[in-house]
């Protein structure tokens, strides 16, 4: 065996999602396993294999025949949470999506979309006057969590509370420190799970409930056990799913990408100059920066791309190097605003595709349309760095903008 094999198997036996290492630039070693290992065997977090061609993530995504979604997160929880309807195999998971998708439609969301300009404008308009700040805090966040708080029908002023809950599903429960794992699992979770409780509890006893995803959810008729509601339990899982894709995935796109612009004045002047660009650019970024490294477990003993993978083990499907395989898309570290096709994974595929993907693309679109409108010019702050993080959502936790006044 070649040297560079040893190696390569070597980066993979210790590859853990959870680095630190990873968090300023993840794509060098992605690239290095894509390229000679896309389906490499960690024996890190318990063990499990790291996906990342396009090829191998779009093949699992779209069988879940073999590779069942029960199981999201790495390390892999003893009790595994069960988040509605994601967790779910089909075709118990098509029943539950039933009733939720209606309030992602293309027609509901472009029915959003003017509430949507006007947030994203004050939002903006506020921001520039400033001179900037932390785009993240100011800006990337506020906006889909107005949105998300809506559409659940929950107040504002509870922002933190679902904050609280995303940091708690999304990361502490992954931490190595076993006081930050048992407060998220003893407190946190079961906090949330009473306030949402009490949101659906005022939803049965009201005569006329407010027309959001809640109420959606307790009326809604399921195609399970011959045909009844959803119980407080399931809605509330349902909750857990839609905080942890709802507060985080919009956020980290936003903020990428005006941090790739920020970085671009030749692109950010061509959108400025034509915004009936902004719709493929959209695309284009969440190609670029995919964000999402979400697990499946094998049902069966199956092989995928030369690996023999047992019955019981967990794959962790990168996006972000699938979205970066240059089997898949020319020059795919180049930013191509006029790239067709441009079939990304960002919002997954199969038959769990993400179910928020066309609010996801408005809240995008929206944003950079008034973006360029508004603030035509920006730089990062030099004496202040992005704050970034890899783990199983590629994130931003600080982005620092200057705007010239």
């Amino acid at each position: 065996m070649s040297n560079a094999g040893t190696d390569v198997e070597e980066l993979a036996r210790k590859f853990n999602i959870w680095d630190p290492a990873l968090n300023d630039d993840p794509y060098p070693v992605l690239r290095e396993l894509q390229s000679k290992c896309p389906v490499a065997h960690s024996e890190e977090l318990g063990g499990y294999w790291f996906v990342t061609s396009y090829e191998h993530v779009h093949q699992v995504f779209s069988d879940p025949q073999t590779f069942s979604s029960r199981i999201l997160q790495l390390p892999p929880p003893a009790d595994p949470p069960i988040l509605i309807p994601e967790t779910l195999d089909p075709p118990g998971h098509t029943a539950y999506r039933h009733v939720m998708s209606p309030t992602f439609s293309p027609r509901a969301v472009e029915g959003m979309e003017s509430g949507i300009r006007t947030r994203v404008r004050e939002l903006l308009t506020n921001f520039a006057a400033a001179g900037g700040g932390d785009f993240v805090q100011e800006v990337a966040l506020p906006l889909p969590s107005a949105v998300f708080l809506q559409m659940l029908g929950l107040p504002w002023e509870d922002l933190d509370k679902m904050l609280a809950f995303r940091d708690a599903l999304m990361r502490d429960m992954a931490s190595a420190d076993p006081a930050v794992v048992e407060h998220a699992t003893n407190v946190v979770v079961p906090e949330t799970s009473q306030y949402l409780g009490e949101a659906i509890a005022a939803r049965r006893s009201s005569h006329n409930p407010p027309e959001d995803l809640l109420t959606a959810m307790v009326t809604g008729d399921l195609a399970v056990d011959g045909g009844r509601k959803m119980t407080d339990e399931e809605v509330i899982n349902a909750c857990f799913l839609l905080v942890a894709a709802g507060l985080d995935t919009v956020t980290a796109v936003l903020s990428k990408t005006v941090s790739t612009l920020a970085g671009r004045k030749d692109l950010l002047k061509q959108l400025a100059d034509d915004p009936t660009l902004i719709t493929g650019a959209t695309e284009e970024f969440l190609r670029y920066w995919s964000l999402v490294s979400t697990c499946r477990q094998a049902k069966t003993d199956t092989v995928l791309g030369g690996a023999e993978i047992k019955a019981g083990e967990i794959l962790n499907l990168c996006t972000p190097a699938a979205g970066r395989d240059s089997k898949e898309f020319e020059d795919p570290d180049e930013i191509d605003i006029f790239r067709a096709p441009n079939r990304h994974l960002a919002f997954g595929a199969g038959p769990h595709r993400c179910i928020g993907s066309h609010l996801a693309r408005t809240e995008i679109r929206v944003t950079l349309e008034e973006l360029v409108s508004i603030m035509p010019e920006f730089d990062l702050d030099p004496h202040d760095p992005p704050v970034q993080r890899f783990g199983q959502v590629l994130g931003v936790d600080r982005l620092m903008i200057r705007v010239p006044k």
